[in-house]
């Protein structure tokens, strides 16, 4: 005979589930930035594995975004679901310097966000672990200024190749 799941609600002590792993929902980027639209199809890039695939061409001729994001450029990471985040990795390929501010949130906005970090690229790989695990369904990237080009495409040397953003 088959009988109900819990008969006696309460009875047996649960185990708490399995800590899994941040999952990347999605990466959307705000401001009032219309040139990087064009770029923002190339998001996905950031978070599919690939490391040779990246976010984006966009080059300027200054570390400010070419004085066209004076508060930098803010990339919305939704988790599939909220998660003890501990650690941030961006992997970018050839450039270095620029400043970054990594914040955490349970909605995608930077009011009332957690700022976990900041710091800038000294080689491709870039970890920046918490001083303690927070739980947020959002991880926001705010790139203020841009590091620099090893080999741009472009005359102007400033941009950004975010090929994967790993989170832990």
């Amino acid at each position: 005979p088959l009988r109900p799941a819990s008969s006696n609600p309460g009875s047996a002590p649960t185990a708490a589930p399995p800590a899994v792993p941040p999952v990347i929902d999605s990466i959307t980027r705000q401001g009032d930035f219309d040139f990087a639209a064009t770029y923002d199809v190339d998001l996905v890039k950031a978070f599919d594995g690939n490391v040779a695939s990246y976010w984006s061409d966009m080059e300027f001729a200054t570390e400010g975004w070419g004085g066209l994001a004076s508060d930098g450029v803010p990339l919305f990471i939704k988790l599939k679901s909220p998660a003890k985040v501990s650690s941030i990795t961006l992997t970018q390929l050839g450039a270095s310097g620029g400043n970054l501010s990594v914040f955490t949130n349970d909605r995608p906005s930077l009011d009332g966000a957690k700022m976990v970090g900041t710091n800038s690229f000294t080689s491709s790989d870039l970890t920046m672990p918490l001083a303690e695990p927070v739980e947020a369904q959002y991880v926001i990237v705010s790139i203020k200024t841009l590091p620099k080009l090893a080999a741009p495409k472009t005359r102007y040397g400033f941009g950004i190749r975010l090929a994967e953003i790993k989170i832990q």
